[in-house]
């Protein structure tokens, strides 16, 4: 929230940059403590309820850098269905491409959200949602720390179910 406003001072918004330093930080709707490496931690989630096949779900993860990072991290969110029902797979820079984790500061705070379209034919049911930071261009995944449930390397955050 600082950058933006020190950003949008450089601009000459000062109203605007004032507005932004008062707004309360956002507060997720599940802690979770789950650390990744042992530089960032996953502080929140916010999660969708139900979602109607053909629609859109959208998750919220709520980031918190520990120590410095010297490479730009990615976040994956995969949803998983019984014998390939449904397969999605998200994959973002944390952050995005032009405030990747190796700008972060020491306590920089960052919601960033990830928007999934289930498909039309997926059949009902409740599907889990996991997540794992990576570097996509070595293929080397953060270890996760956490007392959620771990699949494959990847933290089980919680479960998307699919209505008719």
């Amino acid at each position: 929230m600082e950058r933006w406003a020190e950003a949008l001072e450089r601009l000459g918004q000062d109203e605007a940059a004032d507005a932004v330093r008062r707004r309360p930080a956002p507060v997720p709707l599940l802690p979770t403590k789950i650390r990744f490496g042992d530089a960032l931690d996953l502080v929140g989630l916010d999660l969708p309820g139900e979602v109607r096949a053909g629609e859109t779900a959208t998750v919220r993860f709520h980031w918190r850098l520990v120590q410095p990072l010297r490479q730009d991290y990615w976040a994956f969110l995969h949803v998983r269905g019984p014998k390939k029902a449904l397969g999605l797979n998200q994959d973002r820079p944390i952050g995005g491409r032009s405030f990747g984790t190796s700008l972060w500061p020491s306590g920089e705070e960052l919601r960033q959200s990830v928007t999934v379209r289930v498909p039309a034919a997926t059949p009902p049911g409740r599907y889990p949602l996991r997540t794992g930071v990576w570097l996509p261009w070595t293929g080397k995944q953060l270890r996760a720390t956490t007392e959620l449930p771990i699949v494959r390397r990847a933290v089980v955050i919680g479960y998307l179910t699919v209505t008719r």
